[in-house]
């Protein structure tokens, strides 16, 4: 299996130099990660938390598990000590008929699970979602349309699943388990459009009416926490939600959103959109080496089928780890101050 990563594919890169130092960063700041392929095994998931929200919508039942972050001072005496208000985290979304369990499995030779090692390596919280009629959330009641997605499913996805999983979070926030304001998303083909029009939905949210008017920037924010993305052979639109729509307004310099895309060459599928999504994104970076296009050579997997390709789950994790976990931006308290 052979990736190409041309120096078009990352941008800020001169030469082929440049690119090589690249692969090196991420070999140092990833050494640990790689234990994946080592042989050496760790178990994390004891402390999963398996848990049914309802959506912001409709109340429609959204299982999730939640990984919670290690605690800073945890040791081997101390196992039972979770969260971190320094821990960001990430939002891990299946693809069309898939379901959240793909994040939490080993891949290939590996020996630990995508998620055990952004929480092992990485210090993150994460959290695997079905979204509404996929894995665990469908309608207990059995109706006959439970397994079909219809247009308006994905309006309520973005709308009120993510909502109610960004409510779960917020409050995790509170309780100094985790740093809502360091939030990262990777969603796969159909639901990748979905999570972009979440990011563009939490960016649009207006802040408490809590400060001054002659002191707006002083006003408690109530979304503006998405601050990276990534999308796995990204789908152009699903149902009426489109992602160029989404990323032509999450580009904006001023959000300093960090994004992704990776796609097989070979996936005639895909590949296109991709591209456009990239060229969409990239158009304002400026430099500022926030948006990346992955391509892989002889590849046609698609959406979370790219998860058996080491050098994936490598690049997904450095990306996150320096657009969201390493950003300064410590835990603020969330609530209005009227409410404090």
């Amino acid at each position: 299996m052979t990736d190409s990563s041309t120096q078009r594919d990352m941008p800020g890169f001169s030469d082929h130099r440049d690119a090589t130092r690249f692969r090196s960063l991420i070999q140092l700041t990833l050494a640990a990660l790689l234990l994946i392929v080592s042989g050496i095994s760790v178990k994390a998931a004891d402390s999963a938390q398996t848990l049914t929200l309802r959506s912001a919508t409709d109340g429609f039942s959204i299982h999730i598990t939640y990984f919670p972050a290690f605690a800073e001072d945890s040791n081997q005496s101390n196992k039972d000590e979770f969260g971190s208000p320094n821990a960001g985290v990430i939002i891990l979304i299946h693809g069309k008929d898939g379901d959240r369990l793909v994040w939490d499995q080993k891949q290939g030779n590996a020996k630990l699970s995508f998620v055990d090692g952004l929480r092992r390596e990485l210090k993150f919280a994460v959290v695997t979602v079905d979204l509404r009629k996929h894995g665990e959330s469908k309608s207990p009641e059995g109706a006959q349309d439970n397994a079909i997605v219809r247009s308006e499913d994905y309006e309520n996805m973005w709308r009120g699943d993510l909502e109610a999983v960004k409510q779960f979070l917020m409050k995790e926030h509170q309780e100094k388990k985790l740093n809502v304001n360091k939030l990262g998303i990777i969603a796969a083909d159909d639901m990748a459009p979905v999570a972009a029009r979440f990011a563009m939905y939490d960016w649009s949210k207006p802040p408490y009416d809590d400060a001054p008017a002659t002191q707006p920037e002083a006003r408690t924010r109530r979304g503006q926490d998405v601050r990276a993305l990534v999308f796995l052979s990204p789908s152009q639109t699903a149902g009426k939600v489109s992602i160029m729509t989404a990323v032509k307004s999450l580009r904006d310099p001023r959000a300093e959103i960090a994004m992704l895309v990776i796609v097989g060459e070979d996936d005639e599928r895909d590949r296109g959109t991709a591209r456009s999504v990239y060229r969409v994104i990239s158009a304002t970076d400026r430099g500022l080496e926030r948006t990346y296009l992955q391509s892989y050579e002889k590849l046609k997997f698609r959406g979370t089928d790219l998860l058996i390709n080491v050098n994936t789950l490598e690049v997904m994790a450095q990306f996150l780890n320096k657009h969201v976990q390493q950003l300064d931006s410590p835990w603020e308290d969330r609530r209005s101050r009227l409410e404090r």
